[in-house]
């Protein structure tokens, strides 16, 4: 209905709006970093909300934002302050190289680590073939043999790196 989509989309500029809080996101050369499931960039308590209340649920990429893709900035910029210089509420952002998400360590757990990679790709987080939805897959199947009994969940708690969408990349 026309209330539900207009409902909607005040929902998400709503949604969007909060993540404008500069305790949301990072500004560096020019360009702006959040995290999602959103969480303030200095947040020191690892949450697992992406494991256990986003577990197997698509989640929309707010218009504006995309997953960040590794570029020629990463080691110099993106590594040391943005992931590295943060805390995120999580020890490991995933960030896109090619086809692959690897994982780096943030600053929740101090500087002699952070920044550092964790693992050199994930196979229990996607985005869909539109690029606009994206899914944590906490429940580790493969050591939970039935659905009658409570699920194992991985012991991760990682965050996807966003990027806002520039306005000269918005207007190509």
């Amino acid at each position: 209905s026309l209330v539900g989509g207009i409902q909607g989309q005040i929902s998400l500029r709503e949604a969007v709006a909060d993540v404008a809080d500069a305790s949301y996101t990072v500004e560096k050369e020019g360009r702006t970093f959040a995290v999602l499931p959103w969480k303030k960039k200095d947040d020191k308590e690892i949450g697992m909300d992406m494991v256990k209340a986003f577990d197997d649920s698509w989640i929309d990429i707010p218009c504006g934002w995309k997953p960040y893709q590794v570029c020629k900035d990463f080691e110099r910029v993106i590594l040391p302050e943005v992931i590295g210089g943060h805390a995120w509420g999580t020890d490991m952002l995933l960030v896109r190289r090619g086809s692959k998400w690897p994982g780096w360590k943030t600053g929740i757990q101090g500087t002699s680590s952070a920044g550092k990679r964790l693992c050199s790709h994930v196979d229990w987080f996607e985005i869909d073939v539109s690029g606009r939805r994206c899914v944590f897959r906490g429940e580790d199947t493969q050591r939970t043999p039935s659905k009658k009994l409570d699920p194992f969940w991985r012991s991760w708690g990682g965050r996807v790196l966003l990027e806002k969408i520039s306005q000269h990349e918005q207007i190509e």
